[in-house]
């Protein structure tokens, strides 16, 4: 029997969304914002029950457990909307045989123009298939057992849960998949338990890679006929902390300047306040190719893909704006461009490579910057990730992230 609490495990995901949704409550329920709930009632064994006589099967340990807690729920990741109810579940090709058959085409279509596959589609064996966790490659499909997955969630950002009956483990547990029309295949799980903490640390990295810098608190405290206020900042990305026993505007903004001031810059020299903006990321492949690939708008998923195993070479664009008063401090300014990738399903992150630091230009707003040739080894969906830092120049750090990019 499952001893894993859900319900402690779902009400702290409710926290952490409602925590960071901002404008995004404004789409929830009054009553849901207010109870910090984003589930439903639990489903009844009845419940359940009548699902499970409907679909002719019995549902998996884990998924039941979750049931009986919310039956249902919301938005998880930026990706997956909802998650339906026990009258609400159904067989994948019941509502998306088109879709079946678009990623079937589109699967054989990848794997026939490989090498690997000159004489047809070769089965994947249980060895390769049968691999979870940071070596698993989710190109490694068997495509046929869509026909027979059980759809759990809406198809939110051209995504959806699914559960696999054909792959069952001695526990009773279904394999578990997070299926998405940009991905090679499926990341695939050994449980729907599995699959959901993944998903809630991939929340909370989506989530921390949109928060600002600074978390700013203001506390309040009524001290016999006085009240005490006090304000603490936190810098994310140094860990930094400082606490003021009051509101005080200036030493707060010294304080954050001192935190954005590159270190290496010696007191002599003093920062030139700017903006920046990274305009536009091109990726080359091979190296040499002459028309690049766009990788789109940052936040958003990357419609196209890499190929594995094939170089390629990084193109990043940038817009600087500064002040007028200070241009001439540029002679004592640089910048760095920086490139990573996470595997989403591994959770490796692979540094890409950097630029040497290079000089800004006195009057020059936009900047264009090469990366050394790159190659991924591993099929995949990966979280690209571009960073701009600077030396002489107080900014907000330069951030591009593609948050999924697919590579065959």
């Amino acid at each position: 029997m499952s001893t894993f609490n859900w319900e402690s495990f779902l009400r702290q995901w409710s926290r952490d969304f409602l925590e960071s949704a901002g404008q995004a409550q404004e789409a929830l329920p009054p009553d849901v914002v207010a109870s910090g709930w984003l589930g439903y009632p639990g489903a009844t064994e009845e419940q359940i029950a009548r699902a499970e006589a409907r679909l002719g099967i019995t549902l998996p340990t884990s998924y039941r457990e979750f049931l009986k807690v919310s039956n249902g729920w919301r938005q998880t990741t930026p990706f997956i909307y909802r998650l339906w109810s026990t009258e609400e579940i159904e067989w994948f090709s019941v509502r998306h045989q088109a879709w079946i058959d678009d990623f079937v085409e589109r699967f054989m279509d990848i794997h026939l123009a490989s090498s690997d596959y000159r004489s047809g589609i070769e089965p994947i064996s249980d060895e390769e298939y049968l691999v979870y966790g940071e070596q698993q490659d989710c190109g490694k499909l068997r495509p046929e057992y869509l026909q027979t997955a059980l759809e759990i969630s809406d198809a939110g950002d051209a995504a959806i849960y699914l559960l696999n009956p054909q792959v069952v483990a001695e526990d009773g547990e279904w394999e578990a998949w997070f299926f998405g029309t940009w991905l090679p295949g499926a990341d695939r799980y050994r449980s729907f338990h599995e699959m959901m903490q993944v998903e809630y640390a991939n929340f909370l990295e989506l989530r921390e890679t949109a928060s600002a810098t600074f978390t700013v608190e203001f506390q309040r405290r009524q001290v016999e006929e006085r009240t005490e206020r006090r304000i603490t900042v936190h810098h994310r990305q140094t860990n930094a902390t400082q606490t003021w026993s009051d509101l005080e505007p200036e030493p707060l903004r010294q304080w954050l300047l001192s935190q954005l001031k590159p270190s290496g810059l010696s007191p002599e020299e003093p920062a030139v306040p700017a903006s920046l903006e990274i305009s536009q990321v091109q990726v080359f492949q091979p190296p040499q190719a002459q028309i690049p690939v766009r990788l789109g708008e940052p936040h958003r998923p990357f419609s196209g893909y890499l190929r594995s195993r094939v170089p390629f070479a990084l193109e990043v664009s940038f817009r600087l704006s500064v002040s007028t008063r200070t241009v001439r401090q540029y002679q004592n300014a640089s910048y760095r461009v920086e490139c990573y990738v996470r595997n989403r399903t591994a959770g490796v992150t692979i540094h890409l490579g950097d630029t040497q630091s290079d000089t800004l230009v006195e009057g020059k707003q936009v900047y264009t910057a090469r990366l050394p040739v790159a190659m991924l080894q591993s099929s995949g969906v990966y979280c690209l990730q571009i960073i701009v830092t600077f030396k002489g120049v107080v900014t907000a750090l330069g951030y591009f992230e593609i948050p999924l990019l697919q590579v065959i």
